[in-house]
């Protein structure tokens, strides 16, 4: 490896199967980067948890392995910053010891407190109080949907079935949340987490707790952090972290910000309303807009993004890539074990899908293997395959999952559009970009072209460089780094499956 001699960026990824930490050059350029791995943990029906110090060391031990791969000179290193997964609930105590698992964006163990809190009264919109919702709408642009997966409905359930660690807890924390307070002593969230606990006032000029919620909902405000914009500095590196991590302390960290705000800044789609597709684990459709935009029918908002003083208006869809993995899983795993871990899973796949033809042969894949989201709040729907017959292959279901994510993104793209205007391209990122021909089935059947940048699966660790850039004063703000992001590729809708699907 060659050696670096270059000022750098430090920047950790937390997603949810595995964390990337990488090192790039003060123009958000990746050099280099390592993944590690971590548990899921369903200690029972509907609850699923991660160790937040499973996190933590993953990340010590990459980001030494990084180090000492590329012979750094860890004085060159000018900022660190974190993004992760969100929607996520860790209690603290005052010395930042978690007092339980992380409770992340999976779980909906809370489904009882939600449904209680929100579906009571005779007036309902969508299965909700109407006068509730009316206030949530109000004051927060949107509100928590009523399937117990929003850090609202986690707090309550904590504080109804755990009230000792209720008690206990100094501060309620996201998952990247956590990683701050690791590493500067800082308790500390950023507008776009804090906006997704519905307990955060995102009206201009207010971006702060609100009391009347939290006072509605009995949540002590106390217990919630300090909001900071994601280009701030919220503290230097302590002793102890830089210890742990193999670096010198005193390095500033930046605030950072979750996964799916900071997608729009690393995918390239940073100007308002150009539009990104994120397919990971899960996947969604989001854009910068200036004024808060809200469709309640189809449960899409907006949320604070990772620009400070703007909107990201945002659908989201629970599994994506997850449907992939189940697949691997359960019908394709000798494969993936053949190949090394560094190479994408869906590049191994493609062969397998283009022995299909479009249509799957018939077979249709509905994606809702975990409840969904957008275009509806449903945590107990389920997915399905659809006309499966004898005819059908290997090739045609693992098609037929690829084809039914992409429709249920044409679903969403419904409601979307009627929010903004017309959409004829998009950014995509995440894991799901790399495969070709997920790209062109998602340009086939939404009828939209497909912008697929350098480095899709880097859109976290880019964007979040870009934040450090801004933070630490390397540049003055978005519209210099709005051309910093190469597209390397564009699908152009094919007419001829477009009619097919």
């Amino acid at each position: 490896m060659e050696i670096i001699n270059e000022d750098i960026f430090l920047v950790i990824d937390l997603g949810t199967t595995q964390c990337k930490v990488a090192i790039s050059n003060l123009n958000a350029e990746i050099l280099d980067s390592i993944i590690g791995t971590y548990k899921l943990y369903i200690p029972a029906p509907n609850w699923v948890e991660q160790n937040p110090n499973e996190w933590w060391d993953t990340i010590c031990f990459c980001t030494k392995t990084l180090l000492n791969r590329n012979k750094l000179n860890i004085k060159n290193i000018k900022g660190i910053g974190f993004t992760a997964q969100m929607l996520g609930t860790i209690p603290v105590d005052s010395n930042g010891n978690n007092l339980s698992n992380a409770i992340i964006w999976l779980d909906s163990r809370a489904t009882d407190v939600a449904k209680e809190k929100s579906m009571s009264g005779l007036f309902r919109i969508k299965g909700i109080n109407a006068k509730l919702l009316i206030k949530f709408v109000t004051k927060l642009g949107g509100g928590p949907g009523t399937g117990g997966k929003d850090p609202i409905w986690k707090i309550l359930w904590i504080k109804k079935h755990w009230p000792d660690v209720y008690d206990k807890t100094y501060k309620f924390l996201d998952c990247k949340d956590y990683l701050l307070l690791k590493s500067t002593g800082s308790f500390v969230t950023s507008p776009d987490s804090a906006n997704l606990t519905w307990l955060f006032d995102n009206r201009p000029n207010h971006f702060n707790w609100s009391e009347d919620f939290c006072s509605l909902f009995k949540i002590s405000i106390e217990k919630l952090p300090q909001v900071k914009n994601s280009t701030e500095i919220v503290g230097y590196l302590t002793e102890s972290a830089a210890n742990e991590l193999g670096l010198i302390p005193k390095i500033p960290v930046i605030c950072g910000a979750g996964d799916a705000t900071i997608s729009a800044i690393g995918s390239g789609a940073i100007k308002e309303k150009d539009v990104h597709i994120y397919l990971g684990t899960s996947a969604w459709i989001a854009c910068h807009v200036s004024k808060r935009l809200l469709d309640i029918w189809n449960y899409m908002g907006s949320i604070c993004s990772a620009i400070p003083h703007k909107y990201l208006f945002i659908a989201e869809q629970e599994l994506a890539g997850g449907c992939v993995d189940w697949f691997i899983k359960n019908m394709a795993e000798e494969l993936i074990e053949k190949e090394s871990i560094e190479k994408n899973r869906f590049q191994l796949f493609d062969e397998i899908a283009n022995q299909s033809p479009a249509g799957s042969n018939n077979l249709i894949f509905l994606p809702w293997m975990f409840g969904e989201r957008s275009p509806i709040d449903n945590d107990l729907v389920r997915g399905a395959f659809y006309n499966l017959s004898i005819v059908n292959s290997k090739p045609d279901i693992y098609r037929s999952i690829l084809e039914g994510v992409c429709f249920h993104i044409k679903w969403v793209f419904e409601g979307f559009e009627k929010k903004i205007e017309k959409i004829n391209e998009c950014y995509i990122a995440g894991g799901g970009a790399k495969s070709d021909i997920w790209c062109q089935i998602l340009a086939d059947i939404t009828n939209k072209k497909i912008k697929r940048p350098e480095n899709p699966l880097h859109i976290g660790t880019i964007g979040t460089a870009i934040l450090i850039g801004i933070g630490i004063g390397i540049y003055k703000n978005f519209d210099e780094v709005s051309n910093i992001i190469k597209i390397k590729d564009i699908f152009i809708p094919n007419s001829e499956n477009f009619k097919i699907y």
